[in-house]
């Protein structure tokens, strides 16, 4: 009240500003004495339930964001201007941020960025327990190998999956499989 009375005494220039006023004062005074929550939902559009997750096209989300659709497509992201951009996927020091693809819940693959492994990317099979692929920072590719030694290195136990195959389809010169060797300058075939 000694607000409203210093507005008064100020000579106010209508009534209508103090009671404007006191409406405010009455809003904080109810919004500071009671939690607020904030609810917002449009059918199965965007849902928020108040546990933290947000779901578009589900009404009951359980990852931070839950996107389902029935389309194709269901997330895009396009920037407008005349910039590069990009999704970044960031994790704490010392883990891996990792994208999971899944079909139907089921987790298929993994692309990882193995921070305890020289910061390699990786492609994990659906266990998550070995990586199938992998590529370091300085340009080497491993198959079967999550230390690469070389610019590309195979490696397997299995007899079955040793070595490499060079299988051509087609009629005549285009059935022709070719494995070739070059040095820097003579060019030698093998």
């Amino acid at each position: 009240m000694t607000y409203i009375t210093q507005l008064a005494g100020r000579k106010a220039k209508s009534i209508s500003q103090i009671m404007t006023m006191v409406l405010i004062g009455f809003g904080l005074v109810v919004l500071q004495s009671s939690t607020v929550h904030a609810q917002w939902t449009t059918g199965t559009n965007i849902n928020n339930t108040n546990t933290g997750n947000v779901g578009i096209g589900t009404t009951t989300p359980t990852y931070k964001l839950d996107v389902l659709a029935s389309s194709q497509w269901v997330a895009r992201f396009r920037k407008t201007d005349a910039t590069n951009g990009g999704i970044i996927i960031d994790s704490a020091t010392g883990y891996n941020p990792n994208l999971a693809l899944s079909v139907n819940g089921a987790f298929k693959w993994y692309l990882n960025n193995n921070s305890t492994n020289g910061d390699t990317l990786q492609f994990w099979e659906s266990t998550g327990a070995n990586a199938r692929f992998t590529l370091t920072q300085s340009g080497n590719v491993g198959i079967g190998t999550t230390s690469p030694a070389t610019l590309q290195h195979l490696y397997s136990t299995a007899n079955a999956s040793r070595g490499i195959i060079i299988d051509a389809k087609g009629t005549g010169s285009a059935q022709e499989a070719l494995l070739t060797f070059l040095t820097l300058g003579d060019g030698h075939q093998l």
